[in-house]
């Protein structure tokens, strides 16, 4: 009903003497053969109907609005972080072995309920073999002694998303092989973070990750070639953060001033059973990299005395 009235006083508008020459219609950069989503579909249903107006499409504007944060902005981000660390803090205190995935996010997504939030995408937890698996969402295994869980997840503030990622012991203690490799892609994290500044490039930031764990797996003797490395690391280091878990980006991919993104580099051995992902939330400023989500703890020391103080 609601888009009917809209598709009338619009047609009203555009028949009229006054119209506008130019029609801004958002849609995303896609791939010729994708689908029709609703936007590209209205612009068809529009060329149809008003041959002479010009469509233009406001995406670059949308780019330009949306990833660069006010302090406003950036306060809701932080407040869905805060609500995060608290849920994860609980679930945390909840973890042992013999509860199901489905029980860990449901820890999560209770405490977020509590605080009148809630996840901002599908929760992964995801445990021992099932992290290496990207968003594994079926969350239906057990969890035995010795095993690790990956949560991927995130609460809202106004809209306003977060997007962590933790690895934790089931048990509340790493294995020695776990905690060499959850160290591993803890420097990972800090190394990203200290490459990044404005107008850095993404994809250059992804590569100096890519060398440090390419040296890293050859001391692991996992690799041999650095081309190897794609087999235990096969995503992007983050992506832009805001109103959508993954927010606009930038055709050119450079981090600009008031930007906000995810750091997420991963270790993923399948022949291990080994999935570990650590994430935060950065602010880009000119004066530097803030971390929006130091409070999380992630260190091995911080988590073993979490879990183990329960």
């Amino acid at each position: 009903e609601n888009r009917n009235d809209f598709l009338i006083q619009f047609n009203s508008k555009l028949s009229s003497a006054d119209r506008p020459d130019n029609v801004y219609i958002f849609s995303y950069i896609t791939d010729v053969n994708e689908p029709y989503d609703s936007y590209r579909s209205f612009a068809h249903w529009m060329r149809n109907q008003h041959p002479a107006v010009n469509i233009k499409n406001s995406l670059d504007i949308m780019i330009d609005l949306r990833s660069t944060k006010t302090e406003e902005e950036v306060e809701e981000i932080k407040t869905a972080i805060e609500y995060t660390k608290e849920a994860l803090e609980f679930l945390m205190k909840n973890l042992k072995s013999g509860k199901f995935e489905y029980q860990a996010r449901a820890d999560f997504e209770y405490q977020l309920m509590l605080r009148n939030s809630r996840p901002s995408f599908h929760t992964i937890g995801a445990s021992a073999g099932n992290a290496v698996i990207l968003h594994y969402v079926e969350l239906q295994r057990k969890m035995e002694d010795g095993d690790m869980i990956l949560m991927d997840l995130g609460a809202l503030s106004s809209n306003y998303a977060s997007d962590i990622t933790r690895t934790y012991p089931v048990n509340g203690k790493f294995t020695d092989r776990q905690k060499d490799i959850y160290n591993v892609v803890l420097e990972a994290q800090n190394i990203t973070i200290d490459a990044m500044h404005v107008g850095a490039c993404e994809t250059e930031v992804n590569n100096k990750v890519k060398a440090y764990f390419a040296k890293e797996l050859k001391m692991l003797n996992l690799i041999r070639e650095d081309s190897e490395v794609d087999r235990y690391y096969y995503h992007g280091i983050g992506h832009p953060l805001g109103l959508d878990v993954h927010d606009f980006r930038r055709r050119d991919k450079t981090m600009q001033e008031n930007n906000v993104y995810t750091v997420e580099p991963g270790l993923y051995i399948k022949e291990e059973g080994i999935g570990i992902r650590i994430e935060d939330d950065v602010w880009v400023t000119k004066n530097g990299i803030i971390n929006l989500s130091k409070d999380i703890i992630k260190t091995v020391n911080d988590i073993e005395n979490f879990m183990l103080g329960r």
